[in-house]
């Protein structure tokens, strides 16, 4: 049986620092020890990431990575389609990894996971 785990973090863009860094390491490192691993994660919309999709994750090392776009660049980080997609996945997974306080995708997941 293959263990499956979503990492949620409000965002792993390297400037956001030490948090994003780590869950893409842990990420790497399950995924080397035959763990399914996914990342859910926001991302501002502009210019830049115009297009991006996400319902079509990113793949990098076995690891899929789904961005969400949020409303606004900030620490709150809200995105109603990451919390769409969380009612719809969460029960998916066997085991959920959060990271960070006081943002929208700790507090959403966390809510989604207890029902």
């Amino acid at each position: 049986m293959i263990i499956k785990v979503l990492h949620v973090i409000r965002s792993i863009e390297p400037t956001t620092g030490g948090p994003s860094f780590a869950v893409k390491q842990m990420a790497r490192s399950l995924a080397v020890d035959g763990v399914s691993v996914d990342i859910a994660t926001t991302i501002y919309s502009n210019k830049a990431t115009e297009g991006v999709s996400s319902m079509v994750p990113t793949v990098e090392s076995g690891i899929r990575c789904f961005c969400f776009p949020r409303l606004m660049d900030d620490i709150w980080s809200f995105s109603r389609k990451l919390w769409e997609w969380l009612k719809d996945n969460i029960s998916n997974y066997d085991m959920l990894h959060i990271s960070g306080v006081f943002t929208f995708p700790v507090m959403v997941t966390a809510q989604e996971e207890k029902k």
